[in-house]
């Protein structure tokens, strides 16, 4: 395969993963209109609840470090946390939050 060829690959695939993050967004906010919850109280009443997973939630931002949280952080040699590289609002709010 030519570079060109797979630079159009890797661009198709990039395409593909942002229309995805898109659309759970616009899932998000439907299940939102219809339901009359919060997506984060949505998920836990149907979800989350039911199926015991109480230490999971709905992360509104990535500003907020939480001892268990996994993925978002990570911890410094002096034991401190540093917000990890490549966090976006999009995926926060998207396919990603929880």
């Amino acid at each position: 395969m030519s570079s060109a060829g797979r630079t159009s690959s890797i661009s198709s695939r990039a395409t593909t993963c942002s229309t995805a993050i898109e659309n759970f967004l616009l899932l998000s906010e439907i299940l939102e209109k219809v339901s009359g919850l919060s997506f984060n109280d949505l998920l836990k009443k149907r979800i989350t609840g039911p199926l015991g997973m109480h230490n999971t939630a709905l992360m509104p931002s990535d500003d907020v470090i939480l001892p268990r949280l996994a993925g978002h952080h990570r911890r410094q040699p002096d034991g401190t946390r540093l917000k990890a590289a490549n966090r976006t609002k999009r995926l926060v709010l998207g396919e990603a939050a929880l």
